[in-house]
């Protein structure tokens, strides 16, 4: 099984890295998620969505306006 588990999460990275580099933020993030429900500790995951949030919290702050 394990074989089958590292393709799996291979294809599941390669996938959220696309959407990631064709600025499809929300679409890469449940990619990540389903990896880190395979593996909790998978390091580009947990880096992809710590990136993520980040880019959201940039882009909500970005469009608010200060008095």
């Amino acid at each position: 099984l394990e074989p089958h588990r590292q393709v799996l999460i291979s294809d599941l990275v390669d996938s959220a890295n696309r959407h990631f580099l064709n600025q499809d933020l929300d679409g890469a993030e449940p990619y990540f998620r389903k990896v880190l429900l395979i593996d909790p500790f998978n390091e580009q995951a947990v880096q992809g969505l710590q990136m993520f949030e980040n880019l959201k919290l940039i882009r909500s702050e970005g469009g608010a306006t200060t008095p």
